[in-house]
């Protein structure tokens, strides 16, 4: 507990059973309540997990291309009691220690949602390529919703329980990623905020992600999120009929003023 708020940690994983323990061994002690799920993991990490106190849920629900990560996310933030939730990977290249000050940071800025800033990047724990592609999901993301976005795929993020609730999350995916953030952006535009956080290397194992497929289903995501569910069609369309009117009625006026003269 920080500031008698309590604090939640949910950790979505499959087949980390060579970095749980190890994660799971440097959690701080202000935190509340520790929440793993398991999506189809074929090793020991659920028995793990349990086995240093966590509570340990299982998610078997997987999206179009095989992946888990959002129902498991989604299912640990629906079960956790804290006022604040924070979500962080499984693999350990997320900063377990660095917590705190991003609670901290939270709550003295009064946010619902603060989004740990892994860029500029302290060492090539992430490859040219994969910074490169998120640069451009940064730009895509700012450019539509007029918000300067510096991560929009961390893996680390921290939310207010009461905004939670209002978001109507759906994806399956990795494209939870980007879609907290942007619901978020859409509920409490003035409540979000950015830390930097340091980013490990992978200890063990490999990233589950196929770097070109996950991309451009992010970009596409994106832009159908933008063009669909947020609606900034029809605002836009709005200020197009607008001035569409503002025209003819002028034009009209003109119209009219002619007639006289004539």
């Amino acid at each position: 507990m920080i500031q008698n708020k309590k604090i939640s940690l949910v950790i979505p994983c499959r087949n980390e059973a060579k970095s749980i323990a190890s994660l799971l061994k440097k959690i701080p002690r202000f935190i509340d309540e520790v929440i793993v799920v398991d999506n189809r993991s074929t090793d020991d990490t659920y028995t793990i997990a349990k086995s240093y106190g966590a509570r340990v849920l299982k998610e078997n629900r997987l999206d179009g291309f095989g992946i888990g990560y959002g129902y498991a996310l989604r299912r640990g933030m629906a079960a956790a009691k804290g006022d604040i939730i924070v979500s962080l990977d499984g693999d350990g290249t997320y900063p377990v220690n660095q917590i705190g000050r991003a609670i901290s940071f939270m709550i003295k800025k009064n946010l619902s949602l603060v989004i740990g800033n892994r860029f500029p990047i302290n060492n090539q724990a992430i490859s040219f390529l994969r910074q490169y592609g998120v640069w451009i999901l940064n730009q895509e993301a700012s450019i539509f919703y007029g918000y300067e976005f510096k991560d929009i795929l961390s893996g680390m993020w921290l939310i207010n329980r009461s905004l939670l609730r209002q978001l109507n999350l759906k994806q399956g995916g990795w494209n939870l990623s980007p879609e907290i953030k942007l619901a978020c952006l859409q509920a409490s535009r003035k409540g979000i905020g950015q830390f930097h956080i340091d980013h490990y290397y992978r200890d063990f194992g490999a990233s589950k992600q196929k770097i070109w497929q996950t991309g451009v289903n992010h970009l596409v995501y994106i832009f159908l999120r933008w063009l669909t569910v947020d609606q900034p069609l029809t605002s836009l369309a709005q200020t197009w009929l607008s001035r569409i009117n503002l025209r003819l009625a002028r034009a009209l006026v003109t119209y009219h003023s002619l007639r006289r003269e004539l």
